[in-house]
């Protein structure tokens, strides 16, 4: 049974697509460890030490990307002249959008003009 299961299921690759530091992997491997030890104890110490662990491997990964971006737009700045637009453009954050204006939302106090504007964009003749 495992071999016909073998043969028709490919296998699953994890790989981060980043790069960490040694200091980043070697929390990993501390985290790994103790979660390992808590589930053959549970001991309730073990676990808030891997809760711990796995708050501080969060931040510690979240700052490395921050700086990675931070390089990113840097040497895009300073390398190339066009880069200014791409930069700004990366940045910006989204428009948000209003919800249309439908039967359902008209006489729910939701207020009809915020939809309007859309409607006329989604009605327009292509």
């Amino acid at each position: 049974m495992h071999t016909a299961y073998d043969k028709a299921s490919k296998p699953k690759h994890f790989h981060s697509n980043i790069k960490l530091p040694l200091e980043i992997k070697s929390k990993i491997k501390e985290r790994n460890r103790t979660r390992k030890l808590w589930q053959r104890t549970r001991d309730p110490t073990l676990k808030t030490d891997f809760q711990n662990l796995n708050c501080e491997i969060k931040d510690l990964i979240s700052n490395h990307k921050n700086i990675a971006w931070e390089n990113f737009t840097d040497s895009l700045n300073d390398n190339t002249k066009n880069s200014g637009g791409k930069v700004k453009s990366m940045r910006k954050s989204l428009q948000n959008i209003p919800p249309l204006e439908t039967d359902a939302n008209r006489h729910s106090g939701f207020p009809c003009r915020k939809g309007r504007g859309n409607r006329r964009l989604l009605e327009a003749p292509i």
